[in-house]
């Protein structure tokens, strides 16, 4: 048995020598961690980060890598529809973007480099906030005029024929590694929604003119781009799946608390009937 394991161990490439494949797939036969991301990159991201040929994508535009995976890191909801019990499922949409960290993006507090936000992910979530805590170092509420949020733009899957949702940052390294900026986004605006063949993309828009936007100074369609991520297809047709199947335990419940609402309306419509139906027979006893 030691011998069998120390052939196996002399396979094995050296730490500094490993590549993906070698520490996330059953390539060499052994226990292995899952990766649950579904990845989209630049062959020079391939190159620098040790990853697989076969997510190299030459139509990604805007970021170095996108990569996307249903998360239960979060906040779950209980007691829906008037029921203890009734508990949605914490299952959300998560999008990592990699992007050349040259690239000035509308940061409204540029001063911090880095931060991990999400909500559940530290058992303080769940602790009283004093008035005096720094945790909500981001929002300066003695300025009315003040910017709200980490960035106000950004962070939604968007087509040409829809405008699509909003995702909060649930955390930013904008020094990851040199060159290199990571931003992590939540929420329903980075769901692949994939319905092609409209171009999809995640564009960032200028503060000033978001600013002018939100004061009715300029309409929506007058909002300057500062940049622009354009996803490939194929990355989309494979997050898509990947959401769908994932996905069905929250339809599911959804359609659950649906069919709840209307026995409860018709529950409610049979009591209403039966009472009227007592006060006709005794009206007509009468």
């Amino acid at each position: 048995m030691l011998v069998g394991w120390k052939q196996a161990q002399a396979q094995m490439p050296k730490a500094e020598d490993k590549r993906y494949e070698d520490r996330y797939t059953f390539k060499h036969g052994k226990p292995f961690v899952y990766d649950p991301f579904i990845w989209a990159y630049t062959k020079e991201f391939a190159d620098r980060f040790r990853m697989p040929e076969q997510w190299i994508e030459p139509e990604l535009q805007g970021a170095l890598a996108v990569a996307f995976r249903m998360t239960t890191i979060g906040d779950t909801t209980c007691g829906l529809a008037k029921k203890e019990s009734n508990c949605l499922p914490s299952l959300r949409c998560q999008m990592d973007i990699y992007y050349d960290n040259s690239i000035q993006l509308p940061w409204n507090y540029p001063q911090y480099t880095h931060d991990t936000v999400v909500l559940g992910l530290s058992s303080s979530r769940y602790l009283h906030v004093t008035p005096d805590s720094k945790v909500r170092r981001y929002i300066n509420n003695k300025d009315p005029n003040a910017l709200q949020g980490i960035m106000n733009v950004g962070g939604g899957l968007v087509r040409a024929s829809d405008g699509g949702w909003p995702s909060s940052i649930i955390y930013y390294d904008r020094e990851y590694e040199p060159g290199v900026a990571l931003i992590g986004y939540s929420g329903k605006g980075v769901c692949p929604s994939y319905a092609g063949p409209e171009e999809v993309s995640m564009p960032f828009s200028s503060n000033e003119d978001f600013q002018k936007f939100r004061n009715g100074q300029i309409q929506r369609r007058d909002i300057r781009i500062v940049h622009r991520i354009i996803f490939p297809r194929s990355f989309l047709e494979r997050a898509n799946a990947f959401y769908a199947l994932q996905n069905k335990p929250v339809d599911e419940f959804i359609d659950g608390l649906v069919e709840q609402f209307f026995a409860a309306k018709r529950a409610a419509a049979n009591t209403t009937s039966g009472r009227s139906s007592i006060s006709n027979n005794n009206s007509n006893a009468d």
